[in-house]
């Protein structure tokens, strides 16, 4: 099961996303998992777009089955579009897979 969890203060611009664990939906014809992929794919994206193009300091963390995105005090109306974006496309993976993802935002 893969765990999206995104964290922002009411009223305010989402600051930290964390993915973790794997969907264990590996298909033996395509040879890889199709949802890890797909997940990977668009939060990476949506992380190195943050990092790399907006340059927004921050704490940047990734291994197997984890990234975190700690943006802090970083965050703003740019980086809000990135993270949005990458949760809709995240929600329409999750729409395919419901029993794959589940997504939590915690406001503090």
């Amino acid at each position: 099961m893969i765990t999206v969890e995104t964290w922002s203060k009411p009223e305010a611009f989402i600051s930290k996303f964390r993915i973790t664990g794997h969907a264990e939906a590996e298909d033996e014809q395509l040879g890889y998992d199709l949802v890890c992929a797909s997940v990977s794919s668009i939060a990476l994206t949506a992380a190195f777009g943050i990092k790399n193009v907006l340059h927004k300091q921050g704490v940047y963390k990734s291994d197997s089955g984890y990234l975190l995105v700690d943006l802090g005090k970083e965050s703003d109306s740019y980086t809000e579009v990135i993270i949005q974006t990458m949760l809709n496309g995240l929600t329409e993976v999750q729409k395919q897979f419901p029993e794959r993802i589940i997504m939590k935002n915690h406001r503090r």
